[in-house]
């Protein structure tokens, strides 16, 4: 059996994908509508992902990199707990892992700028 290499020797870097996933327009029609599921909104108002849109676009460097911190730690400990979505994106060939890491990265980033210190409390848990 192979020796399971260290999570900082793996190909993929989830604080560099964080920085391009929240360079890229938020079209997350269908997750942000999970994630204000339940929440009214006005036919007048933005559409939900048209709020992450705008909260994507003033995101500032310190908010980008402490996103991806979040980012790095979360697949961290995917990957430490073999978690089955982690493991799929690292055995994935070609382009195919970074393709599904962009995915829960976007799908995290409209749940970062929703809501803020839920996902800073989902980092210190997951710390202990």
């Amino acid at each position: 059996m192979a020796k399971r290499a260290k999570y900082e020797d793996l190909p993929i870097l989830p604080t560099v994908a964080a920085d391009y996933v929240c360079s890229q327009p938020y079209t997350g029609k269908v997750i942000c509508l999970a994630i204000f599921a339940g929440k009214e909104w006005s036919r007048h108002d933005p559409l939900p992902w048209e709020k992450v849109e705008e909260k994507r676009k003033k995101m500032t460097p310190d908010e980008i990199r402490e996103f991806g911190d979040l980012c790095d730690a979360r697949c961290k400990a995917a990957y430490e707990s073999k978690a089955a979505w982690f493991e799929k994106i690292v055995k994935a060939k070609g382009d195919k892992g970074r393709d599904q890491l962009y995915v829960w990265l976007t799908h995290w980033m409209a749940a970062y700028l929703t809501n803020p210190e839920g996902q800073r409390r989902l980092r210190a848990a997951s710390r202990s």
